[in-house]
């Protein structure tokens, strides 16, 4: 999933580049673990 993140990333670099988001914040939530364990999703679930 290297090559998906690095497209996300990319992504909202141009768009921050290009004040193409007028108004609201662009987040990237990543977690790890998700095709074994799942503990970073089960952590954000836990804790917000």
């Amino acid at each position: 999933m290297k090559a998906g993140l690095t497209a996300l990333i990319i992504a909202m670099i141009k768009i921050k580049e290009a004040n193409a988001l007028p108004q609201g914040t662009l987040r990237l939530l990543v977690t790890a673990g998700e095709e074994s364990t799942q503990h970073g999703s089960k952590y954000l679930r836990e804790n917000g």
